[in-house]
């Protein structure tokens, strides 16, 4: 065998051998990602059913039952199981487990107090992560390429081979794909501190590590927004009620809510310290008064600092229109009562705050008046309260009576509609009028249509309540037990100044 064979012989079994390396290292690496997850990774918790919990050999009701656990037995998880794709729902999960010296699968609602061993990965390509084990369940977020992961869990999804991994985003537990985790500690050099006799600075990298100084790399944050409200189209002088939360894996800072005007200005441009992983936007509900604009539109925007830097996480585009006169009278009855779904012992105490500055701006001597009317509790105050506020009609009087004789006297403003006891004749903005035929009592309300459906926007003194949305309409609509029974309705616009508005004491 000449030497130019036998060189060919030995590059061949050279190459084969590096090859082979190569294979070895990138399996070792692997099942060595694994084996950390599943040995670090890990969770305990305890039985919750008073008379104790199967432990079964699979994750199925219907498979044999291994053990019987008494109640508070505490388990030992090592991997969720969901059995059915698309649902997140407790009774579709599972967990395997070891207990009392036996291994098996209890169904994830007869476990609470679970508490958590993480680990940290870090992914090796940007990955969504998701509501449960598979690429088929909702995507909620995503990890940037090289981004930290806090793991807590093994996952899968029945009758997949795929591994996955349950991830603590900020407060709450999403599901990411394994494969594209490395499993480890996260750790990086950091840059030497500045020589104090030379002035100069040596710089740490890979291969040039300080000794014994290594920190953390820094958390890429991941925002997740959930449930935020925001509005479409508005009437004039119709306020909106701020809901939903932005969340992150690091704490948020500060975050600044507001609007934007079409010129790119803030208006109610609220900044609030935050410290903390989740910002909650009812805190700032209100500070931002959508009631108070103008026909035009805007941007309802929310922005949150982390690390220092800002991130905008919702912008949301919406409309102010002017609104017909009765459109105008039920936005500002919203802004003023409380709204729908207030407990009775709410609006029995006190007004809301909004209701109280309008009353002290239109009707500035209702301290003088007896008790229901001077606080505000009374029918015809609060009615009169909203016509006066909302511009319609500055002169709008108090006391059932003097109303009574008001509206027909102002044809221009007011007209009497026919109204034979169907809630499809009335339109929002309506008042409604009328005297019990039992008791003498008197009443006048505000019909407004909310999201399509109709409510009374009234109080009621002598029952203590102030200014509310009442979804309980009775026999309003029957004419069995009224008398004197009339609908008024608004006959145009008005620009009349609220500031012009004469007070008519009464009573």
């Amino acid at each position: 065998m000449d030497i130019t064979t036998r060189l060919k012989l030995r590059s061949k079994k050279i190459a084969v051998i590096l090859i082979g390396v190569l294979l070895f290292t990138a399996v070792f690496a692997f099942v060595q990602n694994r084996v950390q997850a599943d040995t670090i990774a890990s969770a305990s918790g305890k039985v919750n059913a008073s008379g104790g919990a199967y432990l079964r050999s699979k994750a199925s009701t219907k498979s044999d039952a291994v053990k019987l656990l008494k109640n508070k037995t505490v388990v030992t998880i090592t991997e969720e199981v969901f059995v059915k794709e698309g649902s997140t729902k407790a009774t579709n999960r599972w967990y395997q487990v070891t207990a009392a010296g036996a291994s098996g699968y209890i169904r994830s609602d007869l476990v609470n107090s679970i508490s958590y061993k993480q680990t940290s990965g870090k992914t090796i390509d940007a990955l969504n992560y998701r509501t449960g084990p598979s690429a088929k369940m909702a995507k909620k977020g995503y990890f940037k390429n090289n981004s930290k992961v806090t793991i807590v869990l093994r996952a899968s999804l029945k009758g997949s081979s795929d591994e996955w991994y349950k991830v603590k985003i900020g407060k709450k537990f999403y599901f990411a794909c394994a494969d594209w985790i490395r499993v480890g500690a996260v750790k990086t050099a950091q840059t030497a501190a500045p020589d104090s006799t030379t002035n100069s600075v040596m710089a740490a990298s890979a291969t040039d590590v300080v000794p014994g100084v290594s920190i953390e790399t820094p958390t890429v944050p991941v925002f997740t927004t959930e449930d935020i409200t925001h509005p479409t189209t508005l009437i004039e002088g119709m306020g909106f009620g701020l809901a939903g939360t932005i969340s992150c894996n690091i704490p948020i800072e500060k975050a600044r809510v507001g609007i934007i005007d079409s010129k790119g200005k803030w208006l109610y441009d609220v900044n609030k310290e935050v410290d903390s992983e989740t910002f909650s936007l009812s805190s700032v509900d209100a500070a931002i008064k959508f009631g108070s604009l103008k026909a035009g539109t805007y941007t309802y925007r929310g922005d949150v600092y982390v690390n220092g830097q800002s991130s905008t996480q919702f912008s949301y585009k919406f409309v102010i229109k002017k609104g017909t006169g009765g459109e105008r009278l039920a936005s500002t009855a919203q802004q003023l009562a409380w709204p729908i779904g207030t407990s009775k012992s709410t609006y029995k105490k006190k007004a809301t705050p909004n209701y109280t500055a309008a009353l002290n701006s239109v009707y500035p001597e209702h301290n003088k008046w007896k008790k229901g009317a001077r606080t505000g509790a009374s029918c015809d105050v609060f009615v009169g309260t909203v016509c006066r506020y909302s511009g319609i009609d500055p002169n709008m009087p108090r006391t059932v009576g003097t109303i009574w004789e008001y509206l027909p006297k102002h044809p221009e403003k007011w007209v009497k509609i026919n109204y034979t006891y169907k809630e499809s004749d009335l339109r929002s903005g309506d008042i409604i009028i009328y005297y019990y035929k039992k008791g003498g009592g008197k009443h006048v309300c505000m019909y407004v249509k909310i999201n399509g459906k109709g409510y009374l926007a009234e109080a009621n003194y002598p029952s203590g309540y102030y200014g509310f949305i009442n979804g309980s309409k009775g026999k309003l609509f029957k004419s069995s037990d009224k008398k004197k029974f009339a609908v008024y309705r608004f006959a145009g616009e008005t620009k009349a100044s609220i500031a012009s508005a004469s007070d008519e004491p009464g009573e």
